[in-house]
């Protein structure tokens, strides 16, 4: 079975690149943002969760955010 992956938009690019703390972490960003046009890639092959559960996981704590930020 192939992996599934989840692929996170990010506001700023440069700004996500910039705060990885060291020059591999920003080239893998940078591949990431080459291959799948997001510098965060998500990859459900090596995680003890399923792509299902952490998508469901991933959704939740984004609504939790989103109403945090409207009620702020």
């Amino acid at each position: 079975m192939a992996a599934k992956n989840i692929i996170v938009k990010v506001a700023d690019l440069e700004d996500y690149i910039k705060g990885q703390s060291n020059t591999l972490g920003r080239r893998a960003a940078r591949m990431n943002y080459r291959m799948y046009s997001s510098p965060v890639n998500i990859s459900t092959s090596t995680l003890q969760v399923t792509f299902e559960d952490l998508y469901e996981q991933i959704n939740v704590r984004r609504k939790q955010i989103w109403e945090e930020f409207k009620n702020s």
